[in-house]
């Protein structure tokens, strides 16, 4: 993970028990990351130092449309971070996404900006 990107949602990698956020020290972009050949779209992300929100990336072209600000419920972070690997080995998990939360698109774009590998 870049020094510069130090929004830590939770630390998925070792399963913090409360599921909260960190204390953010830096704010930035993000993009969706569809699966099927379709753009990415931009979201801007930030954290209030509890929660993690996204919002519209105001300064980028191919922005996502969300209405206001976004919080992101990070109850259910784990479980959508080993989706996210789940699906970067290539299976198919999109109904288990939507049964979850409808934020995965944004989620899935942050863990692949902070390099969240395994």
């Amino acid at each position: 993970m870049t020094e510069k990107k130090k929004l830590y949602i939770i630390d998925v990698r070792e399963k913090y028990n409360d599921n909260r956020l960190e204390r953010n020290s830096s704010n930035f972009y993000g993009q969706t990351a569809p699966k099927i050949k379709r753009k990415p779209k931009w979201f801007y992300v930030y954290s209030d130092g509890r929660d993690v929100y996204v919002r519209n990336a105001e300064n980028h072209k191919e922005s996502c449309v969300i209405k206001g600000n976004r919080r992101l419920d990070g109850v259910n972070a784990n479980t959508v971070y080993e989706l996210y690997l789940k699906r970067k080995a290539g299976v198919n998990t999109a109904q288990k996404e939507n049964d979850i939360t409808l934020n995965s698109s944004y989620w899935f774009g942050i863990f692949e900006e902070l390099g969240l590998e395994h």
